[in-house]
């Protein structure tokens, strides 16, 4: 099964609030998992679980997670249900950079080791 590297760094966006425009910071950890953890997002407690599993490897990952193509398409099937969900709404400037760096995930890059060998 192939894996994927998910790309968990912080993020800036130009968003406004009472004050007008203004430069915002998105905590990518604390946001992936919040949406994975939204009541109704997933069809059978498999799901959930999997789910939940996800989210405690985010929380404990540093700047990257590497992931399984299963767990890939679980993330995408979570946000592509938030994304059509009309009383969520989500997208927008806030949750672009969110939605590229899950949907547009590509195979970790491969570390060069001290022996020459990869």
């Amino acid at each position: 099964m192939k894996n994927y590297e998910l790309i968990l760094t912080d993020y800036d966006f130009e968003g406004r609030d009472e004050k007008g425009a203004k430069t915002m910071t998105v905590v990518m950890k604390d946001e992936l998992s919040a949406l994975l953890r939204v009541v109704g997002v997933y069809d059978n407690g498999i799901e959930t679980c999997d789910g939940i599993d996800i989210v405690k490897q985010i929380k404990s990952a540093k700047a990257s997670l590497e992931v399984d193509e299963s767990e890939l398409n679980l993330i995408k099937k979570v946000l592509d249900k938030l994304i059509k969900n009309e009383n969520f709404k989500l997208g927008g400037v806030r949750y672009e950079e969110l939605i590229m760096r899950v949907f547009k995930a590509e195979p970790p890059k491969k570390k060069d080791s001290k022996d020459g060998s990869n």
